[in-house]
């Protein structure tokens, strides 16, 4: 398969496909931080990646170089990776762990499923993050789509909301669109973050985990993404108390998120003084070293 470049192919029980994208679809690292965890906590191996030539715009997503002493040492492109796992477990894993293509998305999705067809996967996951107007004291809500009705059924039974949504598409759109005409199915799990912590959310991945571990049938212990999850939230529970309006904020965004049914909404009333003072808490929040994030959109 040209623009793959495989070291070895696997011989696997059943395979699943989990896919992580950074750029648009990753608020607080949810996509690719899921996938991640589960390479190293796992210990997955590289067998794959494919050839960043084609997809990516470098001048947007530029290469890293390491220069030491005024001697280049390397350049590293954006790179697209495939890992294996191996288990005691349902199913034995294929991960995946790239950027979001800038390029030939068909083709690129193409390059992932005759690969995984190969491979004999039956399913892809493909995980995302977005931020909405929830708040860090709650446990993460999770929503998803799938590719095939019969699936719906089993979002519902492991606590994933079914998304109803029209706009703009990431990756995953397209990628579900062609796993079903390949008749394979697919779907779609999003991490929901708290936008006013724009970062990575051990919390929010540590959700994600725990339910795709459950559609996997997999025994995963997470008890370290959760200690994670508690620091983080101590540690912006101690900034936000030192600023009144903050407080309030998250205190209308908890009474909201009790609410049944739609994902609770910005508080309208003083919410362009409220936004304000989000955004000069996340300013100052970052600049004290609170947050380690380079993203500074909300």
């Amino acid at each position: 398969m040209e623009g793959l470049i495989l070291y070895e192919t696997p011989e696997l029980h059943s395979p699943c496909l989990v896919a992580g994208f950074s750029g648009w679809p990753n608020a607080a690292e949810a996509s690719t931080g899921v996938v991640t965890y589960l390479k190293t906590k796992l210990g997955a191996n590289k067998f794959a990646h494919i050839s960043p030539e084609e997809f990516y715009d470098f001048s947007s997503l530029r290469p890293l170089v390491t220069i030491e002493a005024g001697l280049i040492k390397e350049v590293e492109f954006v790179d697209c990776e495939l890992f294996y796992w191996r288990g005691e477990s349902a199913h034995d894993l294929v991960l995946l762990i790239g950027a979001e293509p800038h390029l030939r998305w068909h083709r690129f999705g193409q390059l992932i499923l005759d690969m995984a067809q190969q491979l004999g996967v039956a399913r892809v996951y493909a995980l995302g993050g977005i931020y909405d107007a929830s708040p860090h004291t709650a446990e993460p809500r999770v929503s998803g789509l799938v590719n095939e009705a019969q699936l719906l059924t089993e979002l519902v039974a492991h606590g994933i909301e079914p998304a109803t949504y029209i706009g703009p598409v990431s990756f995953h759109g397209p990628l579900l669109d062609m796993c079903r005409e390949r008749n394979i199915e697919a779907i779609s799990i999003w991490g929901r973050a708290p936008h006013y912590v724009p970062t990575y959310n051990p919390k929010v991945i540590a959700t994600v985990v725990s339910r795709l571990a459950r559609m996997l049938e997999m025994d995963i212990d997470i008890s370290d993404l959760r200690e994670a999850a508690q620091d983080l939230d101590r540690r912006v529970q101690i900034a936000i108390s030192q600023n009144p309006k903050l407080e309030e904020y998250v205190k209308i965004l908890e009474e909201r998120y009790q609410q049944v049914g739609e994902q609770a909404a910005l508080p309208s009333e003083g919410a362009d003084e409220i936004i304000r003072a989000v955004e000069d808490f996340l300013r100052g929040f970052k600049r004290d070293g609170g947050l380690d994030t380079e993203d500074d959109t909300l």
